[in-house]
């Protein structure tokens, strides 16, 4: 089976805090720790020449990313490869951006 660029955001049930989980899979629920915990997802693009993330899309398992959960998720340095293994936050160089459903790409701060 294929894997595509997606991404999940996903509540921690013990701290309420919503984690942005990226990786490739054929479905989003595949970047879950706990499918039930899942709030949304999308899909990504990478540029390895700004390192940059742009976020865009829906999961048709888990709908649309609400801008304001992925920048919650941005600013507060909580945004990882599946099960934390790659810590992929501001402080590590990485910009994120989201691509609205007209097309403008905005970045996140």
């Amino acid at each position: 089976m294929d894997v595509f660029p997606k991404f999940i955001i996903e509540k921690n049930i013990d701290s309420g805090e919503t984690y942005l989980i990226i990786g490739k899979a054929t479905y989003h629920r595949q970047l879950a720790c706990s499918e039930e915990n899942v709030v949304s997802g999308g899909w990504y693009t990478y540029d390895n020449k700004d390192k940059s993330f742009t976020f865009h899309g829906e999961s048709d398992q888990f709908g649309r990313a609400e801008v304001e959960h992925i920048l919650d998720c941005v600013r507060n340095d909580r945004v990882s490869t599946k099960h934390q293994r790659r810590d992929l936050s501001k402080k590590t160089g990485h910009k994120f951006y989201h691509r609205d459903q007209a097309g403008q790409k905005i970045e996140l701060i």
